[in-house]
């Protein structure tokens, strides 16, 4: 509901009409049988609302948070993205003059030239299609006007050397028949997040503030109306973003100490994870010999003593959510380019047409530290005793030059890796390769892949470090044309009727994620292509590559087709019935392929291996997956089409009450749809489905819409109430270090209340709160924070690529330790913790025991009487759904004060409530986060007749650091939570001119 209150009062107390085209027609937001706010750009000004982000402080049951991946997740009543996909769909429809857009730019968009934004709760499957299964935003950009010359121009300035512009002037070209609008934004800021790395780093060239801005965007606007039965809308909008924005603003884990999880359930710190469970570690730790040498001479980062920091002061996590210890800096760049044709048409006197077509072409890509603490240095790994002993003799037998570096495990794997022995000694120096191109001058540090000409393989290189060091990258680009065509009756009896059909053509391409790691990937890559065999394509001159995780999307098309119609018909004067039915089929097909460390290739080689050339453990796995199907470049191929009838029933009954102006009570039924996706292949078969199902909505709806006159000012009070059966709720977790999809049931009701009372001409208040209940049904998942549960009989195991599984002892007796007969060779240190952690999976590099190869049984078998488990299942029946609080409430007061001349002085407060919540369906004691509140503040002065304006404003007013969300990373990154924190406290000056 709208609260019609700008920053320049009415001249009495009155409640504005406001109208919507929320069922695709204008009307009366107090008539409208939807739960729909909907805000003019006065109030925007009024409620300080910037962007999508800023949209949950004034509605109800309405959550937003950032994405650890890119996209954010907008949450009405518990229903956004939880589902992490290429191939998965919003839960919330966003649309900018009625065109549904895809990949909307939550994160980064900002509203300029608006006319008014609306936002529809609950299902709007029907009139908005797919993807409204949680409910719809419609933003409707300011057309021009055809009949007066006007213009605006706004100029901010605030804390962080905030700088924005905003701008706007309308051009009649043929008076009363052809229109031009150009409007325009531009924003510049300093980061808000600290970064300490700078000062315990001096010279190291990272900057010390984060998180800044840097975009625009242009606008142009036609508008055509050769008779008053036609009008013609042509709209272009191009922006740009190119700063050191992040996506995950802090990182938190309560340390394990034995190594397993990295991380562990019970509660959230400032503390690093335990570094011997990521796969920096795990990977080069002591796990077997190869080819006849012993892995360990070529160890940089194995299993240390120190499960936690080497170095407490460089390798400290701040205790501030707005500082961070990273070792990167971070850039986001993006690029957008939307078009928008639409023709309205009065064909006959009981017969309107509208034509509607758009197109969207957007890019960018983000990187950023992988975490927000560097990694132990290298110089800290004291040297292993067989690296000590090989330098020792190495340099006597005249194999090693005397006085060579061997100070650090990094320094001394380099130096016997890099120099030739005459004398062949089983156990000592058995394999040397030259990789000089590599180590030459970098004794002791590590180099750090390039997304770019395939890493160091292809000698494209960041830098070089001297300590773990990674970093991601998510990019891509992505095309959409949609279309349109709507007819609507204007018959002047009880019966009408809307009919249409879409058409949606989406194209994803170029979508890879990188994730680069110096001790991850990089360095192992290195030492397994000089030690690789030559029958396979290893050996001197040659890398494992790539050396980089690279998640690639090649390509990714929807083609979505749907039909739709509505129909009305009035029982009587105040009784109206409305029925909706949408048929949609939604054609999806998907190329991907996900690979590191899969292929020998001789050093410069800057392509990517083509397919994988090892076992799928060592990988994500792809064509060497059970039942995938690929093509000769090693992209799984996979395509489905989902098909789907929605609908939905409303009775509206507009009764003529005594003691109100206007009364609307309305009772629904509406069905929400959003279709299936993909799932990344299993490394083993059956591990998890390849696809995972479309999800339903059943949602039952009632509601009063009243505005009355109180005898104290007029009063708008509406109120709704809901459930919703939702089946098939799409949530992402991570299985074997891949994203996977699933679905499960949950049950969510509450309720609603808007209001809005004017007790004078000059004062308002206005009051939002919402109730949600959300539950998960009956279902168990593996929880990855938590795999055993603390389950008596089962040892969490952690394998030599960082995954986690477990043994069980199957006759329901003790867990295994090294020392149960038959496992001294298989549970390694640190020590087995029976029901809770953990072990280290001892196996062969070129044929790992993996937990994938004990589940399909390619690693020797255990001793009898035990048996891989995946974990123990946690029961999910009764947890409330992730980013779902209970209540949420906001509240706001405005004054006027008439000054002399004219002048008037507008000062307002609002506050917003959010409760507690959970970061994921686990509702582990991690997940929680805590209830928070934010509080704005303005106070704007106008001139006779609003021909300038100036306001000072506060947000955050007392600088609360307030969690909306969070990401929790897979076992081989040591199960840290990324979190997604709100702004932090900004204020400025606003001023304003109207032409």
């Amino acid at each position: 509901m709208l609260l019609s209150s700008a920053l320049a009062a009415p001249a009495f107390a009155q409640i504005e009409e406001v109208v919507v085209t929320a069922q695709k027609k204008s009307e009366d937001i107090q008539s409208v049988p939807i739960a729909v706010s909907a805000f003019t750009s006065a109030d925007m000004a009024a409620h300080q609302i910037e962007g999508f982000k800023d949209l949950q402080f004034s509605i109800p049951n309405v959550t937003f948070t950032h994405g650890n991946f890119g996209p954010s997740n907008f949450q009405i009543r518990g229903i956004g993205s939880a589902a992490v996909a290429t191939s998965g769909d919003a839960g919330v429809s966003v649309n900018e003059d009625d065109v549904y857009l895809s990949s909307p730019p939550l994160t980064s968009a900002s509203y300029y030239d608006v006319e008014r934004v609306e936002v529809l709760r609950g299902p709007q499957s029907t009139l908005y299609g797919r993807n409204a299964t949680g409910g719809a935003i419609n933003v409707i950009t300011a057309k021009p006007d055809l009949d007066a010359f006007h213009a605006d121009l706004e100029g901010t300035y605030g804390n962080y050397n905030f700088e924005e512009l905003r701008g706007m002037v309308n051009i009649p070209i043929v008076q009363g028949e052809l229109g031009l609008r150009v409007s325009g934004f531009w924003e510049n800021r300093d980061g808000t997040i600290d970064n300490v790395y700078p000062a315990l780093h001096p010279g190291s060239g990272i900057k010390d503030k984060v998180d800044s801005r840097n975009d625009y965007s242009i606008r142009t606007a036609l508008r055509w109306q050769p008779t008053d039965r036609t009008t013609i809308d042509l709209m272009v909008q191009t922006g740009h973003e190119d700063d050191s924005r992040i996506r995950a603003q802090a990182t938190r884990c309560h340390t394990d100490p034995s190594g397993v999880l990295g991380c562990l359930p019970d509660r959230l710190a400032a503390e690093p994870a335990n570094g011997n469970a990521g796969l920096s570690r795990t990977f080069t730790s002591d796990i077997g010999p190869l080819a006849g040498t012993p892995y360990q001479l070529y160890n940089v980062t194995g299993a240390t003593a120190d499960p936690t920091v080497t170095n407490p002061t460089t390798q400290a996590v701040p205790s501030s959510l707005r500082k961070i210890n990273e070792d990167f800096n971070p850039y986001s760049h993006g690029r957008d380019l939307f078009a928008k044709f639409a023709w309205k048409q009065n064909i006959t006197s009981w017969l309107d047409a509208n034509l509607l077509l758009g197109y969207d072409n957007q890019g960018g890509n983000s990187q950023q530290a992988y975490t927000t603490v560097p990694g132990s240095d290298y110089a800290d790994f004291a040297p292993t005793p067989t690296q000590a002993a090989v330098c020792g003799f190495g340099m006597l037998l005249g194999d090693i030059p005397a006085g060579a570096d061997c100070s650090s495990r990094v320094a001394a794997a380099q130096t016997i890796f890099g120099y030739g022995a005459p004398h062949v000694n089983p156990g000592l120096v058995a394999h040397p390769i030259n990789y000089a191109n590599y180590f030459a001058g970098h004794v002791g540090t590590l180099p750090l892949s390039s997304v770019k000409n395939n890493g160091t393989t292809g000698n494209s290189i960041v830098r070089y470090v001297d300590h773990d060091s990674s970093y991601d990258q998510i990019s891509g680009q992505n095309k959409e044309w949609t279309a349109e065509l709507r007819f609507a009756s204007n018959f002047s009896g009880p019966f009408n009727f809307l009919i249409a059909g879409y058409h949606l053509y989406y194209h994803d391409y170029n979508v890879p994620y990188y994730v680069n790691n110096s001790g991850a990937f990089d360095y192992p890559g290195i030492v397994l292509g000089g030690l690789g065999p030559a029958a396979a394509g290893g050996g001197d001159g040659t890398v494992l590559s790539p050396t980089q995780f690279n998640s690639n999307n090649k390509s990714y098309v929807l083609k979505s087709d749907a039909i739709f119609g509505e129909v009305y018909y009035n029982l009587t004067d105040d009784l109206k019935l409305t029925g909706g039915l949408r048929y949609t089929t939604d054609n999806k097909s998907f190329e991907s392929k996900s690979i590191a460390l899969v292929q020998y290739q001789p050093i410069g080689t800057t392509t990517p291996p083509p397919t994988g050339g090892v076992p799928p453990g060592l990988i994500v796995a792809t064509c060497a997956a059970p039942g995938a199907v690929c093509n000769s470049q090693g992209f799984l191929l996979q395509n489905h089409t989902y098909d789907a009838w929605t609908g939905h029933a409303v009775a509206t009954w507009t009764p003529k009450l005594d003691w109100t102006d206007q009364t609307t009570v309305y009772a629904s039924y509406s069905r929400g749809y959003r279709s299936g996706g993909f799932n990344p292949p299993a490394t083993v078969a059956g591990l998890f489905p390849s696809s995972f199902a479309p999800e339903k909505v059943d949602a039952y709806e009632i509601g009063t819409k009243n505005t009355l006159e109180t005898g104290m000012g007029p009063l708008q009070a509406n109120l709704t109430g809901w459930y919703y059966d939702y089946q098939g709720y799409q949530v992402s977790q991570i299985i074997n270090r891949q994203s996977v999809n699933g679905n499960i049931n949950s049950t969510l009701y509450g309720a609603e209340g808007e209001f809005f009372w004017a007790p004078t001409e000059d004062l308002q208040f206005n009051l939002n709160v919402g109730y949600t209940h959300s539950a998960i049904g009956n279902t168990a998942q593996l929880d990855t924070r938590n795999p055993t549960l603390g389950t008596p009989g089962y040892t969490l195991v952690k394998d030599a690529l960082g995954a986690n599984c477990a043994i069980q002892n199957t006759a329901g007796g003790a867990a295994p330790t090294p020392a149960t007969p038959g496992f001294a060779t298989i549970l390694a240190a640190p020590a087995a913790q029976p029901g809770a952690s953990v072990a280290e999976y001892a196996g062969y590099l070129r044929y790992p025991y993996t937990c994938g190869s004990l589940s399909d049984g390619t690693a020797p078998a255990l001793p009898a009487g035990y048996a891989y488990s995946g974990g123990v299942l946690d029961n999910l029946k009764g947890n409330q759904m992730p980013n779902t609080p209970t209540w949420t409430l906001s509240l706001g007061v405005q004054y006027t004060f008439h000054l002399g001349g004219d002048y008037t002085l507008v000062p307002r407060f609002d506050y917003y409530w959010n409760d507690k919540a959970w970061g994921t369906i686990y509702n582990d004691p991690a997940d929680r986060m805590k209830a928070y509140d934010v509080m704005n503040a303005q106070i704007q002065l106008n001139a006779p007749d609003n021909v300038w304006y100036a306001r000072a404003w506060i947000q955050n007013l007392e600088n609360k650091t307030n969690v909306t969300g969070m990401y929790v990373t897979d076992p081989s990154s040591a199960l840290f939570t990324n979190l997604f924190v709100g702004d932090p406290r900004t204020y400025g000056l606003t001023v304003g001119v109207h032409f």
